[in-house]
Protein backbone atom coordinates (compact mmCIF):
# COMPACT_ATOMS: atom_id res chain seq x y z
CA UNK A 1 0.00 0.00 0.00
CA UNK A 2 1.69 3.47 -1.03
CA UNK A 3 2.26 5.96 2.09
CA UNK A 4 0.54 9.51 1.45
CA UNK A 5 4.15 10.62 0.67
CA UNK A 6 4.56 8.12 -2.01
CA UNK A 7 1.81 9.11 -3.41
CA UNK A 8 3.10 13.37 -2.65
CA UNK A 9 6.46 12.63 -4.51
CA UNK A 10 4.56 10.74 -7.33
CA UNK A 11 2.07 13.41 -7.75
CA UNK A 12 4.40 16.66 -7.81
CA UNK A 13 7.10 15.40 -9.97
CA UNK A 14 4.03 14.30 -12.95
CA UNK A 15 3.19 17.70 -12.22
CA UNK A 16 6.21 19.58 -12.65
CA UNK A 17 7.00 17.71 -15.39
CA UNK A 18 4.14 17.18 -17.77
CA UNK A 19 3.93 21.60 -17.05
CA UNK A 20 7.66 21.63 -18.72
CA UNK A 21 6.48 19.05 -21.22
CA UNK A 22 3.97 21.09 -22.20
CA UNK A 23 6.49 24.08 -22.33
CA UNK A 24 8.61 22.35 -24.69
CA UNK A 25 6.07 21.38 -26.93
CA UNK A 26 4.87 25.16 -27.43
CA UNK A 27 8.47 25.68 -28.33
CA UNK A 28 8.45 23.25 -31.02
CA UNK A 29 6.07 26.09 -32.96
CA UNK A 30 8.97 28.81 -32.51
CA UNK A 31 11.23 28.20 -35.35
CA UNK A 32 8.50 27.54 -38.31
CA UNK A 33 9.22 30.92 -39.86
CA UNK A 34 12.90 30.66 -39.76
CA UNK A 35 14.81 30.40 -43.37
CA UNK A 36 15.75 26.91 -44.33
CA UNK A 37 19.20 26.04 -43.45
CA UNK A 38 21.17 24.30 -46.89
CA UNK A 39 20.40 20.71 -46.25
CA UNK A 40 16.35 21.82 -45.81
CA UNK A 41 17.03 23.53 -49.30
CA UNK A 42 17.47 20.08 -50.98
CA UNK A 43 14.19 19.18 -49.57
CA UNK A 44 12.28 22.61 -50.60
CA UNK A 45 13.64 21.35 -54.19
CA UNK A 46 12.07 17.91 -54.18
CA UNK A 47 9.29 18.88 -52.95
CA UNK A 48 8.65 21.89 -55.03
CA UNK A 49 5.44 21.58 -57.74
CA UNK A 50 7.74 23.61 -60.46
CA UNK A 51 9.85 20.63 -61.25
CA UNK A 52 8.48 18.12 -62.50
CA UNK A 53 8.05 15.23 -60.38
CA UNK A 54 9.42 12.26 -63.16
CA UNK A 55 12.58 14.49 -63.16
CA UNK A 56 13.01 15.14 -59.84
CA UNK A 57 12.40 11.20 -59.29
CA UNK A 58 14.83 9.78 -61.99
CA UNK A 59 17.56 12.60 -62.22
CA UNK A 60 17.43 13.87 -58.63
CA UNK A 61 15.92 11.06 -55.98
CA UNK A 62 17.16 8.21 -57.71
CA UNK A 63 21.01 9.39 -57.90
CA UNK A 64 20.41 10.53 -54.11
CA UNK A 65 22.87 9.15 -51.07
CA UNK A 66 18.95 9.44 -49.32
CA UNK A 67 16.26 7.50 -48.96
CA UNK A 68 13.36 9.05 -50.48
CA UNK A 69 10.35 8.52 -48.67
CA UNK A 70 10.38 11.64 -46.42
CA UNK A 71 10.89 13.43 -49.68
CA UNK A 72 7.78 11.82 -51.48
CA UNK A 73 5.67 12.36 -48.69
CA UNK A 74 6.62 16.19 -48.24
CA UNK A 75 5.98 16.30 -52.19
CA UNK A 76 2.26 14.97 -51.70
CA UNK A 77 2.34 17.92 -48.69
CA UNK A 78 2.98 20.25 -51.10
CA UNK A 79 0.59 19.88 -53.80
CA UNK A 80 -2.19 20.41 -50.78
CA UNK A 81 -0.39 22.78 -49.01
CA UNK A 82 0.94 26.32 -49.80
CA UNK A 83 4.50 26.06 -50.75
CA UNK A 84 6.06 28.21 -48.07
CA UNK A 85 8.99 27.91 -45.45
CA UNK A 86 6.57 28.06 -42.14
CA UNK A 87 3.69 24.97 -44.09
CA UNK A 88 6.95 23.15 -44.82
CA UNK A 89 8.18 23.37 -41.73
CA UNK A 90 4.83 22.19 -40.27
CA UNK A 91 5.00 18.61 -41.78
CA UNK A 92 7.78 17.55 -39.92
CA UNK A 93 6.33 19.02 -37.00
CA UNK A 94 3.60 17.00 -37.52
CA UNK A 95 5.71 14.04 -36.58
CA UNK A 96 7.10 15.65 -33.83
CA UNK A 97 4.41 16.19 -32.10
CA UNK A 98 2.23 12.85 -33.44
CA UNK A 99 5.08 11.26 -32.09
CA UNK A 100 3.70 11.55 -27.93
CA UNK A 101 0.06 10.05 -28.50
CA UNK A 102 1.39 7.35 -30.90
CA UNK A 103 3.88 6.11 -28.15
CA UNK A 104 0.85 5.93 -25.88
CA UNK A 105 -1.05 4.26 -28.60
CA UNK A 106 1.55 1.50 -29.29
CA UNK A 107 2.73 0.44 -25.74
CA UNK A 108 2.29 -3.34 -24.56
CA UNK A 109 -1.11 -3.13 -23.10
CA UNK A 110 0.35 -4.81 -20.40
CA UNK A 111 2.04 -1.56 -19.48
CA UNK A 112 0.49 0.63 -16.27
CA UNK A 113 -0.73 4.68 -17.33
CA UNK A 114 2.32 5.75 -15.67
CA UNK A 115 4.95 3.97 -17.48
CA UNK A 116 3.11 4.68 -20.77
CA UNK A 117 3.11 8.75 -19.21
CA UNK A 118 6.93 8.86 -18.88
CA UNK A 119 7.39 7.42 -22.02
CA UNK A 120 4.91 9.85 -23.51
CA UNK A 121 6.58 12.74 -20.97
CA UNK A 122 10.58 11.97 -22.57
CA UNK A 123 9.71 12.24 -26.36
CA UNK A 124 7.42 15.68 -25.65
CA UNK A 125 10.65 17.48 -24.07
CA UNK A 126 13.23 16.44 -25.73
CA UNK A 127 15.17 18.99 -26.31
CA UNK A 128 16.50 17.22 -29.61
CA UNK A 129 13.58 16.38 -30.64
CA UNK A 130 12.51 19.99 -30.33
CA UNK A 131 15.05 21.56 -32.44
CA UNK A 132 15.00 19.08 -34.95
CA UNK A 133 11.25 18.87 -34.70
CA UNK A 134 10.62 20.87 -37.86
CA UNK A 135 13.99 20.61 -39.68
CA UNK A 136 12.68 19.77 -43.18
CA UNK A 137 14.73 16.11 -42.87
CA UNK A 138 13.27 13.07 -42.13
CA UNK A 139 14.65 13.21 -38.88
CA UNK A 140 11.52 13.60 -36.95
CA UNK A 141 9.49 10.52 -39.28
CA UNK A 142 12.12 8.61 -38.20
CA UNK A 143 12.32 9.19 -35.14
CA UNK A 144 8.36 8.15 -34.75
CA UNK A 145 8.71 4.65 -36.94
CA UNK A 146 11.53 3.41 -34.75
CA UNK A 147 10.08 4.43 -31.57
CA UNK A 148 6.24 2.94 -32.90
CA UNK A 149 8.07 -0.29 -34.33
CA UNK A 150 9.62 -1.07 -31.22
CA UNK A 151 6.89 -1.07 -28.96
CA UNK A 152 4.97 -2.77 -30.93
CA UNK A 153 7.92 -5.19 -31.24
CA UNK A 154 7.30 -5.33 -27.82
CA UNK A 155 3.49 -6.14 -28.10
CA UNK A 156 4.52 -9.02 -30.01
CA UNK A 157 6.49 -10.27 -28.12
CA UNK A 158 4.40 -10.31 -25.12
CA UNK A 159 2.00 -12.15 -27.54
CA UNK A 160 4.94 -15.41 -27.60
CA UNK A 161 4.60 -15.82 -23.97
CA UNK A 162 1.36 -15.04 -22.79
CA UNK A 163 -2.26 -17.21 -23.78
CA UNK A 164 -3.89 -14.56 -26.29
CA UNK A 165 -2.05 -14.70 -29.24
CA UNK A 166 -1.21 -10.82 -31.51
CA UNK A 167 -4.01 -9.80 -33.68
CA UNK A 168 -3.48 -9.60 -37.64
CA UNK A 169 -3.40 -5.68 -37.13
CA UNK A 170 -0.81 -5.71 -34.77
CA UNK A 171 1.43 -7.81 -37.11
CA UNK A 172 0.47 -5.59 -40.20
CA UNK A 173 1.66 -2.52 -38.20
CA UNK A 174 4.53 -3.98 -37.69
CA UNK A 175 5.94 -4.82 -40.73
CA UNK A 176 3.79 -1.86 -42.75
CA UNK A 177 5.49 1.07 -40.39
CA UNK A 178 8.45 -1.12 -40.51
CA UNK A 179 8.92 -1.21 -43.94
CA UNK A 180 8.48 3.15 -43.53
CA UNK A 181 10.79 3.30 -41.37
CA UNK A 182 13.52 1.19 -43.79
CA UNK A 183 12.97 3.58 -46.79
CA UNK A 184 13.15 6.80 -44.17
CA UNK A 185 16.79 7.26 -43.11
CA UNK A 186 19.71 4.75 -43.12
CA UNK A 187 19.90 4.48 -39.62
CA UNK A 188 15.96 3.97 -39.17
CA UNK A 189 16.29 0.87 -41.13
CA UNK A 190 19.45 0.01 -38.93
CA UNK A 191 17.47 0.35 -35.29
CA UNK A 192 14.06 -1.41 -37.66
CA UNK A 193 16.30 -4.81 -38.71
CA UNK A 194 18.19 -4.98 -35.52
CA UNK A 195 14.63 -4.95 -34.01
CA UNK A 196 13.85 -7.78 -36.13
CA UNK A 197 16.48 -9.69 -35.33
CA UNK A 198 16.10 -9.16 -31.71
CA UNK A 199 12.15 -10.36 -32.03
CA UNK A 200 13.23 -13.54 -34.33
CA UNK A 201 15.95 -14.57 -31.31
CA UNK A 202 12.94 -14.01 -28.94
CA UNK A 203 10.64 -16.35 -31.02
CA UNK A 204 13.59 -19.38 -31.23
CA UNK A 205 13.65 -19.10 -27.93
CA UNK A 206 9.59 -19.46 -27.41
CA UNK A 207 9.54 -21.40 -30.08
CA UNK A 208 6.69 -19.50 -31.71
CA UNK A 209 6.33 -17.21 -35.22
CA UNK A 210 9.82 -18.01 -36.23
CA UNK A 211 8.53 -18.74 -39.82
CA UNK A 212 6.47 -15.20 -39.77
CA UNK A 213 9.23 -13.48 -38.17
CA UNK A 214 12.34 -14.76 -40.72
CA UNK A 215 10.11 -14.99 -43.75
CA UNK A 216 8.81 -11.44 -43.06
CA UNK A 217 11.92 -9.66 -42.28
CA UNK A 218 13.82 -11.57 -45.55
CA UNK A 219 11.16 -9.88 -48.02
CA UNK A 220 11.72 -6.74 -46.66
CA UNK A 221 15.34 -6.84 -46.39
CA UNK A 222 14.95 -7.69 -50.11
CA UNK A 223 12.64 -4.76 -50.98
CA UNK A 224 15.02 -2.28 -49.30
CA UNK A 225 18.60 -3.96 -50.32
CA UNK A 226 18.92 -2.15 -53.56
CA UNK A 227 18.87 1.09 -52.27
CA UNK A 228 21.97 0.40 -50.48
CA UNK A 229 23.87 -0.49 -53.59
CA UNK A 230 22.42 3.38 -55.04
CA UNK A 231 23.69 4.66 -51.84
CA UNK A 232 27.49 3.16 -52.57
CA UNK A 233 27.72 3.92 -56.08
CA UNK A 234 28.23 8.10 -55.13
CA UNK A 235 30.01 6.67 -51.39
CA UNK A 236 32.82 4.82 -53.19
CA UNK A 237 33.14 7.67 -56.10
CA UNK A 238 34.95 9.74 -53.03
CA UNK A 239 37.68 6.79 -53.14
CA UNK A 240 37.00 5.70 -49.73
CA UNK A 241 36.95 9.30 -48.26
CA UNK A 242 33.65 10.46 -46.71
CA UNK A 243 32.14 14.42 -46.45
CA UNK A 244 33.75 15.00 -43.02
CA UNK A 245 36.30 14.16 -40.76
CA UNK A 246 35.99 13.67 -37.06
CA UNK A 247 37.57 11.03 -35.05
CA UNK A 248 35.25 8.24 -33.39
CA UNK A 249 36.39 8.99 -29.72
CA UNK A 250 36.06 13.05 -29.90
CA UNK A 251 32.72 11.91 -32.61
CA UNK A 252 31.00 9.84 -29.55
CA UNK A 253 31.10 12.57 -26.80
CA UNK A 254 29.76 15.39 -29.09
CA UNK A 255 27.01 12.20 -30.23
CA UNK A 256 26.10 11.93 -26.68
CA UNK A 257 25.70 15.81 -26.03
CA UNK A 258 24.12 16.11 -29.16
CA UNK A 259 21.23 14.23 -28.09
CA UNK A 260 21.40 14.15 -24.20
CA UNK A 261 22.65 17.85 -23.21
CA UNK A 262 25.65 19.11 -21.80
CA UNK A 263 28.45 17.67 -20.10
CA UNK A 264 26.58 17.77 -16.62
CA UNK A 265 23.34 16.82 -17.89
CA UNK A 266 24.56 13.59 -20.26
CA UNK A 267 27.25 12.79 -17.65
CA UNK A 268 23.87 12.34 -15.19
CA UNK A 269 22.22 10.08 -17.73
CA UNK A 270 24.82 7.70 -17.66
CA UNK A 271 25.26 7.11 -13.98
CA UNK A 272 21.37 7.36 -13.90
CA UNK A 273 21.99 4.22 -16.46
CA UNK A 274 24.85 2.81 -14.95
CA UNK A 275 22.61 2.76 -11.10
CA UNK A 276 19.68 1.38 -13.41
CA UNK A 277 21.09 -1.57 -15.12
CA UNK A 278 23.05 -2.58 -11.77
CA UNK A 279 19.54 -2.58 -10.40
CA UNK A 280 17.67 -4.68 -12.84
CA UNK A 281 20.66 -7.37 -13.08
CA UNK A 282 19.99 -7.57 -9.16
CA UNK A 283 16.06 -8.39 -9.65
CA UNK A 284 17.11 -12.12 -10.39
CA UNK A 285 15.64 -13.72 -13.26
CA UNK A 286 13.86 -14.26 -15.83
CA UNK A 287 15.29 -10.53 -16.71
CA UNK A 288 14.48 -11.05 -20.19
CA UNK A 289 10.76 -11.43 -19.18
CA UNK A 290 10.97 -9.20 -16.17
CA UNK A 291 12.44 -6.29 -17.89
CA UNK A 292 11.90 -6.74 -21.91
CA UNK A 293 11.97 -3.54 -22.82
CA UNK A 294 15.58 -2.64 -21.22
CA UNK A 295 17.20 -5.47 -23.27
CA UNK A 296 15.20 -4.88 -26.19
CA UNK A 297 16.94 -1.36 -26.15
CA UNK A 298 19.95 -2.16 -24.14
CA UNK A 299 20.25 -4.81 -27.73
CA UNK A 300 19.39 -2.35 -30.42
CA UNK A 301 21.70 0.29 -28.42
CA UNK A 302 24.83 -1.93 -28.51
CA UNK A 303 24.24 -4.00 -31.72
CA UNK A 304 23.72 -0.80 -33.80
CA UNK A 305 27.18 1.12 -32.58
CA UNK A 306 28.92 -1.60 -33.45
CA UNK A 307 27.67 -1.68 -36.71
CA UNK A 308 28.20 1.73 -37.44
CA UNK A 309 31.51 2.05 -36.17
CA UNK A 310 32.36 -1.39 -38.35
CA UNK A 311 31.30 1.01 -41.56
CA UNK A 312 32.96 4.06 -40.43
CA UNK A 313 35.70 1.91 -40.63
CA UNK A 314 34.93 2.46 -44.62
CA UNK A 315 32.86 5.58 -44.68
CA UNK A 316 32.68 8.02 -41.26
CA UNK A 317 29.09 7.79 -39.95
CA UNK A 318 29.63 9.00 -36.88
CA UNK A 319 27.42 12.08 -37.28
CA UNK A 320 25.69 13.46 -34.39
CA UNK A 321 22.30 14.21 -35.93
CA UNK A 322 21.93 10.85 -37.51
CA UNK A 323 22.00 9.44 -34.17
CA UNK A 324 18.65 11.00 -33.23
CA UNK A 325 17.12 7.80 -34.62
CA UNK A 326 18.59 6.21 -31.16
CA UNK A 327 16.25 8.64 -29.23
CA UNK A 328 13.55 5.93 -28.88
CA UNK A 329 15.67 3.12 -27.41
CA UNK A 330 17.49 5.81 -25.13
CA UNK A 331 14.09 7.11 -23.86
CA UNK A 332 12.42 3.05 -23.55
CA UNK A 333 15.39 2.35 -21.81
CA UNK A 334 15.19 5.26 -19.08
CA UNK A 335 11.31 4.72 -19.16
CA UNK A 336 12.49 0.80 -17.71
CA UNK A 337 14.96 1.68 -15.47
CA UNK A 338 12.96 4.71 -13.87
CA UNK A 339 9.77 2.81 -13.48
CA UNK A 340 11.83 0.11 -11.98
CA UNK A 341 13.33 1.97 -9.66
CA UNK A 342 10.24 3.90 -8.88
CA UNK A 343 9.12 0.70 -7.44
CA UNK A 344 12.34 0.19 -4.81
CA UNK A 345 11.96 3.80 -3.92
CA UNK A 346 9.36 6.38 -4.70
CA UNK A 347 11.94 9.30 -4.14
CA UNK A 348 12.95 8.50 -7.76
CA UNK A 349 10.31 10.38 -9.36
CA UNK A 350 11.88 13.42 -8.58
CA UNK A 351 14.68 11.67 -11.08
CA UNK A 352 12.01 12.34 -13.78
CA UNK A 353 11.71 15.97 -13.12
CA UNK A 354 15.75 16.03 -13.37
CA UNK A 355 15.78 14.65 -16.75
CA UNK A 356 13.14 16.62 -18.15
CA UNK A 357 13.95 19.43 -16.83
CA UNK A 358 17.76 19.76 -18.05
CA UNK A 359 16.27 18.83 -21.03
CA UNK A 360 14.41 21.91 -20.75
CA UNK A 361 17.20 23.72 -19.82
CA UNK A 362 19.87 22.34 -22.94
CA UNK A 363 16.98 24.03 -25.50
CA UNK A 364 16.00 27.47 -23.96
CA UNK A 365 20.23 28.46 -22.97
CA UNK A 366 21.04 27.00 -26.58
CA UNK A 367 18.64 27.62 -28.79
CA UNK A 368 19.51 30.76 -31.50
CA UNK A 369 17.05 32.42 -33.64
CA UNK A 370 18.55 32.28 -37.43
CA UNK A 371 18.39 34.79 -39.41
CA UNK A 372 19.31 33.25 -42.33
CA UNK A 373 20.84 30.37 -43.76
CA UNK A 374 24.49 30.11 -42.37
CA UNK A 375 26.27 29.24 -45.50
CA UNK A 376 26.16 33.14 -46.19
CA UNK A 377 24.66 32.20 -50.03
CA UNK A 378 22.02 34.74 -49.52
CA UNK A 379 24.46 37.24 -49.19
CA UNK A 380 27.09 36.55 -51.27
CA UNK A 381 23.91 36.66 -54.41
CA UNK A 382 22.45 40.04 -53.02
CA UNK A 383 26.78 41.08 -53.30
CA UNK A 384 27.26 40.16 -56.71
CA UNK A 385 24.30 41.65 -57.97
CA UNK A 386 24.28 45.18 -56.28
CA UNK A 387 27.78 45.39 -58.16
CA UNK A 388 25.87 45.05 -61.20
CA UNK A 389 26.83 42.09 -62.81
CA UNK A 390 23.94 39.48 -63.87
CA UNK A 391 26.26 36.99 -64.69
CA UNK A 392 28.21 35.21 -61.97
CA UNK A 393 30.74 32.28 -62.18
CA UNK A 394 30.16 29.43 -59.72
CA UNK A 395 32.35 26.55 -58.40
CA UNK A 396 29.87 23.50 -58.17
CA UNK A 397 32.64 20.84 -56.64
CA UNK A 398 30.81 21.02 -52.96
CA UNK A 399 27.83 21.20 -53.86
CA UNK A 400 27.38 17.20 -54.12
CA UNK A 401 24.08 17.45 -54.41
CA UNK A 402 22.57 14.71 -57.61
CA UNK A 403 21.86 15.80 -61.13
CA UNK A 404 20.05 18.93 -61.76
CA UNK A 405 19.13 19.84 -57.81
CA UNK A 406 22.54 21.34 -57.30
CA UNK A 407 21.42 24.12 -59.49
CA UNK A 408 18.12 23.92 -58.24
CA UNK A 409 19.53 24.78 -54.83
CA UNK A 410 21.87 27.35 -55.70
CA UNK A 411 18.48 28.67 -57.52
CA UNK A 412 16.58 29.40 -54.48
CA UNK A 413 19.55 31.90 -52.84
CA UNK A 414 19.52 34.15 -55.56
CA UNK A 415 18.13 37.21 -55.56
CA UNK A 416 14.05 37.78 -55.95
CA UNK A 417 14.47 41.52 -57.70
CA UNK A 418 17.42 41.16 -59.44
CA UNK A 419 18.41 38.90 -62.45
CA UNK A 420 21.48 36.93 -62.15
CA UNK A 421 22.71 33.97 -64.55
CA UNK A 422 24.72 31.47 -62.80
CA UNK A 423 27.24 29.67 -64.39
CA UNK A 424 29.24 26.68 -63.89
CA UNK A 425 33.38 27.25 -63.76
CA UNK A 426 35.00 25.36 -66.50
CA UNK A 427 38.89 25.31 -67.06
CA UNK A 428 37.75 26.75 -70.48
CA UNK A 429 35.67 29.80 -68.85
CA UNK A 430 38.00 30.60 -66.17
CA UNK A 431 39.42 33.56 -67.98
CA UNK A 432 36.21 34.96 -68.04
CA UNK A 433 37.05 36.35 -65.01
CA UNK A 434 39.48 38.99 -66.68
CA UNK A 435 38.55 41.73 -68.88
CA UNK A 436 36.71 42.45 -70.79
CA UNK A 437 34.27 39.97 -68.76
CA UNK A 438 35.30 40.70 -65.33
CA UNK A 439 33.10 37.93 -64.16
CA UNK A 440 32.89 37.40 -59.86
CA UNK A 441 33.31 33.73 -59.04
CA UNK A 442 30.87 32.06 -55.94
CA UNK A 443 32.92 29.33 -54.47
CA UNK A 444 30.41 27.85 -51.86
CA UNK A 445 31.45 25.81 -48.63
CA UNK A 446 34.54 25.59 -48.95
CA UNK A 447 37.86 27.10 -47.31
CA UNK A 448 41.06 28.46 -48.24
CA UNK A 449 43.19 25.46 -49.31
CA UNK A 450 40.11 23.98 -51.47
CA UNK A 451 40.30 27.38 -53.51
CA UNK A 452 43.94 27.07 -53.76
CA UNK A 453 43.34 23.42 -54.91
CA UNK A 454 40.56 24.32 -57.31
CA UNK A 455 42.44 27.10 -58.63
CA UNK A 456 44.79 24.47 -60.27
CA UNK A 457 42.35 22.40 -61.58
CA UNK A 458 40.40 25.37 -63.25
CA UNK A 459 43.29 27.41 -63.75
CA UNK A 460 42.19 30.60 -62.70
CA UNK A 461 44.61 33.30 -60.96
CA UNK A 462 45.22 31.96 -56.80
CA UNK A 463 45.81 35.47 -55.85
CA UNK A 464 42.17 36.96 -56.99
CA UNK A 465 40.81 39.22 -54.13
CA UNK A 466 39.00 36.81 -51.78
CA UNK A 467 35.85 38.29 -50.14
CA UNK A 468 34.55 35.98 -47.21
CA UNK A 469 30.27 35.59 -46.64
CA UNK A 470 30.47 32.96 -43.94
CA UNK A 471 30.99 29.54 -45.62
CA UNK A 472 31.26 31.45 -49.46
CA UNK A 473 33.97 33.09 -50.68
CA UNK A 474 33.77 35.53 -53.66
CA UNK A 475 36.82 35.64 -55.85
CA UNK A 476 37.50 38.78 -58.07
CA UNK A 477 40.75 38.92 -60.27
CA UNK A 478 42.92 41.72 -59.76
CA UNK A 479 42.05 43.29 -63.41
CA UNK A 480 38.76 42.74 -63.11
CA UNK A 481 36.46 45.84 -64.00
CA UNK A 482 33.45 45.89 -62.28
CA UNK A 483 30.26 47.55 -63.82
CA UNK A 484 29.00 50.97 -63.91
CA UNK A 485 25.88 50.66 -61.33
CA UNK A 486 23.69 53.33 -62.48
CA UNK A 487 22.69 55.72 -59.33
CA UNK A 488 19.25 55.50 -58.06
Amino acid sequence: MKTDWQKWVKFCSFTAAAFLAAVMVLLRFQTLHEPFIYDEVYSWVTANPMYPFGTVWKEVLLRDVNLPLFNILLRGWAYVMPHTTAWLRAFPLLFSLGVIPAVWWAAPTSWERSKKAVLALLFASSFACVQYGNVVRGYSLGILLVAVCTLLALRLIESMYQPQAAGWKTWMAFWGLGFCCAYTHYFSAGIFFITCLFLFFVACGYQKYRARVFWSTALLFALWIPWVFVTMKPMESTGGEWWFHTSKILASWQIIEFNLGASWLSLSILIFVIIGIISLLNTGRPLLKKHMPAVLAGFQIGVFVGVVWVVSLRHNLFMDRYFLMLLPSVYLLLTEILIHLTRRWAGWWVALVVLIGGSTWQHITNYIPRAEDNSGLVRTFNYVADLGYDKVLLLYDQIIYPGPAAQWVMEYYLPKDKPLELIALTPQNSVWMEPPHSLLLVAPLGNFLYLMQSSIKYNFFAGSKRTVFEQTSVLQHPKAVLPIVPQK
